[in-house]
């Protein structure tokens, strides 16, 4: 690998280019993003001569004030009735009861908001299309409203997946617990769906800085390619194997629904699948840009969801970061040609493969968190240390409950009885990790207190990540990392 400067990484990444331009202009136009950092961005593509991604700039805020309109200022509750798009309908669990949260997009005054709407489990309505909604109308944040429903109306000629997601999320999760012990069971339908019920493993898995695992991300979907990857090359040629993978993404995102992260890094696989079925050569880098620019296309206001930021947080941080830190780690692991470890002994050659995972393990986390941490700062106001250790090892384990998870779901279909070994594993080796999470070194059960402000964020990564293109190497990731 040699040395690109700034030039030559936009010359080979310019959706990456876009993807950050159109972001900068539409977070201008909604969110007040400062004008002292925009000009200078504005300048500095200029100055570059990349008229395409001023023009990105300038167009995508004009974009998103016609797109989403001036979003009404509401400081008291208020009486309306507007027509609703269900997105989602998912548990929610309060520390006083549990009902139902339906998401999705309120029309009002010709406005589109982020609503999100709480229904009791029974006398709800059934979300399979548009709603016609009456009641009382708050706001929540500066991009998230509430509504508190007094009557709704079905839609005619309208349609929705969320109540078919919904109901088959029920049955994969009914099914899981006819299975497997309620502890594990508990864990993997939320890996599975991505809906994390129980309060008690949101608070240990936070506590280890390991949500992203509970989230339906990148490592979830490169976990779903590299498994059928495998299992359909056994029987299918190569241009039909990559259409088949397609088709498998796509139906595993219409299951989860559209969550920022989720629709992420559905784009990014399927665009990464159709490089692959067309024979095209392209980068992690642009595929990330190019899902950037596509996700805030879609919905600019999606650039305030802090799963959205983190998402695309990690993946640059991977892709840019990675190689420079490997590098930096290779005088304490050295690294070998496949060659070369063929000569060494078992014994070597094990302790090398240690070595060399723990040295890519060591760098992920390294990369990662230093390009997310000023926002889990900024939010969360804390990082804990352990989650510098169980970042190490943790992923790799619960990969191999995910990988048990689908196996055992498809020989359900084909041999039960096989099915039942496989599940009584899976149930095993999840408690397992299940421990490890409740009874964490206590020694390193500390965290750091600090409160990261927001106008020093797009600094600190801009600052950071243009560091890194000008004066580390051409970036490249582990596998998988395209999709994370």
């Amino acid at each position: 690998m040699i040395s690109l400067n700034d030039r030559q990484f936009w010359n080979e990444n310019p959706a990456l280019l876009l993807g950050v331009s159109f972001l900068i202009g539409s977070a201008f136009s909604l969110y007040s993003f400062p004008l002292w950092l925009a000009i200078p961005w504005l300048i500095y593509v200029l100055n570059r001569q990349r008229w395409s991604a001023a023009s990105a700039m300038l167009l995508s805020a004009l974009y998103s004030l016609i797109l989403i309109g001036n979003l009404p200022h509401i400081e008291q509750p208020i009486s309306c009735t507007a027509a609703f798009t269900p997105a989602m309908l998912q548990h929610h669990q309060s520390p006083f009861h549990r009902d139902l949260q339906m998401q999705g997009t309120l029309f009002y005054e010709g406005c589109r908001l982020p609503c999100t709407i709480y229904l009791p489990s029974k006398n709800r309505p059934t979300v399979d299309g548009d709603l016609l909604l009456t009641g009382l109308l708050t706001k929540r944040s500066s991009n998230d409203y509430v509504m508190k429903i007094e009557h709704f109306k079905p839609i005619a000629n309208s349609f929705s997946l969320a109540e078919l997601r919904f109901q088959t999320k029920e049955r994969l999760r009914r099914f899981l617990f006819s299975k497997l012990s309620k502890p594990s069971a508990t864990l993997l339908s939320s890996l599975a769906t991505g809906e994390v019920e129980d309060r008690s493993l949101r608070y240990h898995f936070s506590r280890l800085g390991l949500q992203h695992i509970l989230a339906i991300s990148g490592f979830h979907f490169a976990l779903l390619v590299s498994f059928f990857s495998a299992l359909l090359s056994l029987f299918l040629p190569h241009r039909t194997r990559w259409l088949a993978l397609l088709a498998l993404t796509s139906l595993y995102f219409i299951f989860i629904g559209s969550s920022p992260a989720v629709q992420r890094a559905w784009i990014t696989a399927s665009l990464f699948l159709l490089a692959k079925l067309l024979s095209r050569q392209t980068s992690g880098i642009n595929l990330l840009g190019a899902s950037l620019l596509i996700e805030l296309i879609l919905n600019p206001l999606i650039a305030s969801n802090l799963g959205f930021q983190l998402s695309f947080g990690c993946s640059l941080g991977i892709l840019l970061l990675f190689s420079p830190i490997d590098r930096l780690l290779r005088p304490m692991f050295p690294a070998r040609t496949l060659r070369q470890a063929s000569f060494l002994s078992i014994p070597s050659q094990l302790i090398y493969f240690a070595g060399s995972s723990l040295r890519s393990a060591i760098a992920i986390t390294l990369a990662v968190n230093a390009a997310i941490l000023p926002l889990l700062l900024h939010h969360f106001g804390k990082f804990p240390y352990l989650s510098l250790l169980y970042n190490l090892f943790f992923p790799a384990l619960i990969s191999i409950s995910m990988f048990l998870l689908i196996a055992s779901l498809l020989l359900h279909l084909i041999w039960p009885s096989l099915a039942e070994i496989v599940f009584y594993t899976l149930d095993m080796w999840t408690k397992t990790l299940l421990d490890l999470t409740m009874h964490p070194p206590l020694i390193l059960d500390y965290s750091l207190y600090l409160h990261f402000p927001m106008y020093a964020i797009p600094i600190y990564l801009l600052g950071l990540w243009l560091f890194m293109i000008r004066y580390c190497a051409a970036p490249s990731a582990p596998g998988g990392a395209v999709f994370r």
